[in-house]
């Protein structure tokens, strides 16, 4: 019968803690730049990362400004270490094309090219922005050509 009880006990106990270790857990998140006139993947985007999290119980931090290294042939930018409860802030940037900012939150970005700046690496979103998810494990950022 302790046998029994043991087994029970642990499993309680994974049940109730399992579940509290991983609110902070981190995940990768996978972004594809592509040229929003062509489709075509647009590789050497530069992408500046920020991330802010307020928690009652775990307390509150800042994360970066950080430079993220480029996007890759096929145009993606890999980010390690976004928490879930986080909310994350982009600039994509690429010779020839206008900046696009972003805002991550809760599996959803939030993407502009306007924003209300609150300091260097804190901003909201100002005028049109379009929300995008997961498509094929990333989320899709499309960059205007700028026209001279």
């Amino acid at each position: 019968m302790k046998k029994k009880f043991s087994f029970v006990r642990n499993l309680a106990t994974i049940l109730v803690i399992g579940p509290l270790l991983t609110i902070g857990c981190a995940k990768t998140l996978c972004i594809k730049t592509v040229d929003a006139t062509t489709g075509r993947p647009l590789p050497g985007v530069l992408t500046k990362w920020t991330a802010d999290n307020q928690d009652l119980v775990l307390g509150s931090y800042h994360y970066g400004p950080t430079n993220l290294p480029p996007s890759t042939e096929s145009g993606v930018v890999k980010i390690r270490k976004v928490k879930g409860r986080c909310v994350s802030r982009f600039i994509f940037s690429h010779a020839g094309y206008g900046n696009v900012y972003g805002i991550y939150s809760s599996g959803i970005l939030n993407l502009g090219t306007a924003t209300n700046s609150l300091s260097d690496d804190h901003f909201i979103l100002n005028g049109n922005f379009v929300s995008v998810g997961a498509s094929n494990g990333c989320l899709l950022v499309e960059m205007t050509p700028v026209s001279h």
